[in-house]
């Protein structure tokens, strides 16, 4: 007698139940991965490396300065508008008014980065981000912002 060739399905329903996250970042957790899809960016995530020159062609003039060392400054994502882009802008160490920033040495959700300085966060520059790997293939995740790292500056 034969035994019944058991199928793929079969076979996956054979196999133990493996319990997932509810947040698929949290396998992440503390880890030194810098780069994630473009499809998987989330709110609130900060980013190092967003190319002066490129953030100037994005935001009509930000930074107010570009230095002949081709420089970067971090950008924070806003939102996602669509499953293809997201609100984002230019960060910098410079207060302006009354800005929200990021502050220094709050643990980062994801990575456990800390940054070394308070990063404020140029809203009057937002722009739109696209899946176009020209500017964004160059940004290092530093981590995702938690609210508790958001603060207000009295100008």
């Amino acid at each position: 007698m034969s035994s019944k060739k058991m199928t793929f399905q079969d076979i996956l329903k054979s196999m133990p139940k493996k319990d997932e996250p509810d947040n698929p970042f949290k396998v992440l957790e503390g880890s030194s991965v810098r780069k994630i899809p473009f499809e998987s960016w989330q709110e609130r995530m900060f980013f190092y490396g967003g190319c002066d020159r490129r953030l100037r062609k994005f935001t009509g003039s930000f930074p107010a300065t570009l230095r002949k060392n081709q420089t970067t400054h971090p950008v924070f994502i806003l939102k996602k508008t669509t499953s293809q882009s997201f609100m984002t802008c230019p960060c910098t160490s410079v207060c302006d008014n009354e800005m929200i920033y990021i502050k220094a040495h709050c643990p980062l959700d994801m990575t456990g980065a800390e940054l070394d300085r308070n990063s404020y966060i140029v809203r009057k520059y937002t722009f739109n981000l696209s899946p176009d790997p020209g500017f964004h293939r160059k940004l290092n995740l530093a981590g995702i912002v938690p609210e508790k790292c958001l603060s207000k500056s009295l100008g």
